[in-house]
């Protein structure tokens, strides 16, 4: 024991009460100091998990929590979608021409594709509201305008986005990644602080990547694969279901090869595949925004 260690007291080792006192100060010297090093252990712990971005089952789990405690909010949104996804599914259903079921189909899948852009708008301002963030710019309610311009905003920073990650991978594989994942935070600069949907944006994502490429990288990879592997079991598992009630759990497996051969799909099959790809949509929605926010809060 070193003098910087041995407490201040009247009583020496050498007397009597010394040897009586001495060892209990000691005692209740040592467990105050350690109990001083644990708290200034604790607060640089702290500080530094500060500044660790959130765990990829965190991510998972807390998007998962977000999206059973909201379904009914989602489904009331999501539903706008899945009315023209699943009349496209039943057009083989109508009694005319083949000519005309084209032209159905096309006009369906323009009025999807409009929709699926509003509600990607929308997603992520529910996202934002229900777990807890300040939503900018405008209520959700009064925005119908807005959510119109920041459909168009998303469109250009998605053209942008994908036309850069483009010539990284005209170049090279491992520029295209690099430049995926630089500029993964773009849309959600655009759509969540309202930047501007030109190089603005891919600044803004660049800046938050640089010094924590690879965890945001493994984030992105690792709940979008445990969500994706997910959902190939459910639609898998809803098949081989439809299958067996048909007599055979096969036979929707049968769109794997159908679209190599140009052979028309299962009905049910199509249908069954869009319906839980759109009630899903808000999972992968959810992971980008709780993951865009917590980069910011690790900057």
């Amino acid at each position: 024991m070193t003098p910087h260690d041995r407490p201040a007291t009247l009583f020496t080792q050498k007397s009597g009460a010394g040897r009586l006192f001495y060892p209990m100060v000691y005692y209740i010297w040592r467990r105050l100091k350690s109990v001083a090093t644990f708290h200034v252990r604790c607060q640089v712990l702290n500080v530094k998990c500060h500044h660790m971005l959130i765990h990829v089952s965190d991510l998972t789990q807390k998007a998962t929590t977000l999206y059973k405690k909201h379904f009914v909010d989602f489904l009331r949104v999501l539903v706008w979608l899945l009315v023209p996804t699943l009349l496209a599914d039943l057009v083989p259903f109508v009694p005319t021409s083949g000519f005309m079921r084209k032209l159905i189909v096309i006009a369906l899948g323009a009025v999807t594709a409009i929709i699926a852009l509003w509600l990607s708008v929308v997603l992520v301002d529910m996202v934002r509201d229900f777990s807890g963030a300040r939503v900018p710019v405008k209520k959700l309610a009064d925005r119908s305008w807005g959510i119109g311009g920041r459909a168009i905003d998303l469109v250009l920073v998605s053209f942008l986005q994908g036309l850069v990650v483009a010539l990284g991978f005209i170049l090279f594989i491992i520029p295209g990644l690099v430049a995926w994942c630089w500029f993964s935070f773009a849309r959600y600069a655009v759509l969540v602080d309202g930047i501007s949907p030109g190089t603005q944006s891919l600044k803004a994502s660049k800046v938050l990547v640089t010094g924590q490429f690879w965890p945001i990288a493994w984030r992105w990879i690792g709940s979008y694969l445990y969500f994706g592997v997910f959902m190939i079991l459910i639609i898998s598992l809803l098949l081989a279901v439809g299958g067996a009630v048909l007599g055979n759990p096969a036979i929707a497996f049968r769109d794997i090869t159908a679209a190599s051969s140009l052979q028309p799909t299962l009905w049910w099959s199509a249908l069954v595949t869009d319906v839980v790809t759109v009630l899903m949509t808000p999972l992968f929605i959810a992971v980008g925004v709780l993951l865009y926010e917590d980069a910011k809060r690790t900057r």
